[in-house]
Order: C-alpha cells, then sequence, then structure tokens
C-alpha cells in the first residue's frame, strides 16, 4: 500500500467530506480548516478559542455544526468563508456526536450529559429531547434513504430511530461500551465499534450476524467499510486495522487515529500529528468476504470477548482519563 502525506494542523480531532467530494473540513484543537480535493490543498484556515470534537454539514453544504469537546456548545460556520453564524446551546455535558441530513434541516446532537436533542438548524431552535440512553451518547449514524437512522452509546446500547417520527423503534444491548457505529452505503449492514470487538449487523432487521474479535487493543474510534464490504477500524491504540483480510495494520498515529473517511480507493486518516495521512487501499481479494454466520462462528454465542487482566486494566485506566478529561473541562459533576 503506497501512503501520501499533506501538512494540517495538529491535533485534529474530526474530519468531514463533501458529497459533492469537491472539499472537506478538518477541525480540532483552536482550529477550523477547510481543503480543496483532490489536492488536500488547505484553502481557508482561521484560529478559534475551541476545541472541536464533531463535524457535520448540512445537506446544502453551506453550514458546517461544530461540536465542542470542553464545554456545551455546538458552533455553525459558513463552509464557503468559514466565518461563525451562530451556535445552539442546551446540552449540560461535552458534544461527543452530531447526525445532519441531506433531505432534512434539522441536526441531531448527543453530549456527554447522556440526552439527545433534535434541532432546525435554520431557526436555531430546539425541536425535541430524548434521555432514551443511560449513559454518553459517543456515536450516530444514517441509512442512505434517511428514513431511520441509530445512536451509540457508553451504556453498552444501540438504538433505532425513525427520522420522521423522532421516536426509538428497535434497541439492542451489548456487553461493552459502544464507540462508532457506520451504516453501509447500500444501507443493508450496520458496524458497531465497542472497546475491542467489532460487531456487524443486518440492519433492517437488526439482529446481529458476524463479530470480530480482539481487533485493537484500546477503544474503536472510527469505522469504515469499503464498497468490497471490507471492514476498516481506528484505534486508540494507534492502529488502523483491517479486521476482514490478512492486510497488515497500519500505524501513521500516536494517539490515534480521531477519524477516518473514505475518498473513492483511497482511505484518510488524522490524528494528533500535524499530516493528513491518505493511504491507497489494497486490491479486491478474490474471495469476498461475506457477512452471514457460519455454524462455527463465535458470534452465535453471546456477544462477550474473553479479554487478559492486562488489557481490561489498560482498557479501565483509558476510560478514566477520558472521564476525567470530560468532567474538568465542563466543570460539572461526575457523568456517571
Amino acid at each position: 500500500m503506497i501512503t501520501r502525506s499533506y501538512p494540517i494542523h495538529p491535533r485534529v480531532n474530526t474530519l468531514v467530506l463533501a458529497h459533492s467530494g469537491t472539499f472537506l473540513i478538518a477541525a480540532g484543537h483552536y482550529f477550523l480548516s477547510r481543503h480543496s480535493l483532490p489536492s488536500f490543498r488547505c484553502a481557508h484556515s482561521v484560529s478559534t478559542k475551541h476545541v472541536f470534537s464533531e463535524a457535520r454539514l448540512s445537506g446544502d453544504e453551506q453550514l458546517v455544526f461544530l461540536g465542542e469537546l470542553f464545554g456545551t456548545e455546538i458552533f455553525i460556520y459558513s463552509t464557503i468563508d468559514l466565518q461563525i453564524i451562530g451556535s445552539l446551546n442546551e446540552h449540560e455535558g461535552a458534544i461527543t456526536s452530531l447526525l445532519t441530513f441531506e433531505r432534512y434541516t434539522y441536526l441531531i446532537s448527543g453530549s456527554a450529559d447522556k440526552s439527545i436533542i433534535v434541532w432546525e438548524f435554520k431557526g436555531q431552535k430546539r425541536l425535541r429531547c430524548d434521555n432514551v440512553h443511560a449513559d454518553i451518547v459517543s456515536c450516530m449514524a444514517t441509512s442512505k434513504n434517511e428514513v431511520s437512522f441509530v445512536s451509540g452509546s457508553w451504556d453498552r446500547s444501540i438504538v433505532k430511530w425513525s427520522t420522521l417520527t423522532l421516536k426509538p423503534i428497535a434497541t439492542m444491548v451489548f456487553n461493552e461500551q459502544v464507540r462508532s457505529v457506520l451504516v453501509s452505503p447500500d444501507g443493508k449492514s450496520l458496524l458497531i465499534g465497542a472497546i475491542n470487538n467489532i460487531y456487524w449487523m443486518k440492519y433492517h432487521e437488526f439482529e446481529q450476524v458476524k463479530v470480530f474479535w480482539n481487533v485493537h487493543k484500546a477503544p474503536i474510534t472510527s469505522l469504515v467499510l469499503t464498497s468490497d464490504e471490507e471492514v476498516i477500524s481506528g484505534s486508540r491504540d494507534g492502529t488502523i486495522k483491517f479486521p476482514s483480510s490478512d492486510v497488515f495494520p497500519l500505524v501513521h498515529h500516536q494517539f490515534g487515529p480521531t477519524c477516518l473517511l473514505l475518498l473513492n480507493d483511497e482511505l484518510v486518516s488524522v490524528g494528533s500529528e500535524d499530516q493528513i495521512f491518505v493511504t491507497t487501499l489494497p486490491k479486491k481479494s478474490k474471495e469476498k468476504n461475506s457477512p452471514e454466520l457460519s455454524s462455527s462462528s463465535p458470534a452465535s454465542n453471546n456477544p462477550t470477548a474473553k479479554v487478559s487482566r492486562e488489557k481490561i486494566e489498560s482498557i479501565r485506566q483509558i476510560l478514566e482519563q477520558e472521564l476525567a478529561l470530560m468532567e474538568e473541562s465542563v466543570g460539572r459533576k461526575k457523568l456517571i
């Protein structure tokens, strides 16, 4: 695999790719930048007083929504000149996940305060607030047709929601915290990244079909699925892995990667370094991986992986550090 790199601000927390494929937005510690594609040239950059955790574009790609990691606000910027337009502030904890739609003019935010809020962003007003989860709402994703979406939480559950009624329609509980979710491009599969395992589910039936066991040594922060149904995962252990194939891990990042994106046949990743890494993906294997279970698959059992005491202690320390950082930055009581 061939990897190229391009300069960027250090400590990037999130990337968001325009549906048009003409630009991407990068945000992180005290900065926001727009990069032209396919050159990755920085077209515009601004300094801020905030640390951004999440970024999402509006359906018309005119606005970018940025969640605050060390605070409770969601900031709205223009994608053209990166000028701030307004902000939304109803959460009582760090903004841990955001979701937008191409067909709808509302924004959904998840927070460390355990709540999910639906916003009408043009009017900058709150439509409703739900407290379905019992812990940090860590991630959200929507299907291609945007009829439904899912939310994942540190309470070990994922919830499927109707986009029309904005009410929960199904729930599944795992034996470990949910850190990332991804709906496949065809809308048939759902990937769930947990502490160190990846679960592959049928999205419409909402039932589990496969598990990749002990993929990483730390929480899985990002997932992508290629057109050939190859799973790629990034973790806080610093590696990017291809658990559904024999491809060796990529180690570009010391404390990441914080975000993975697919751009045509290339993998884009960022982390604590001052570079964007772009890796050409390996060619399609002769035998296509199928998400269906075999009779001997461990996924037919209760989804709990056996891990060593050392790994459990390492994961526990990482989780405690994450919680302490959020609590200190927001200046509130413990979240769990």
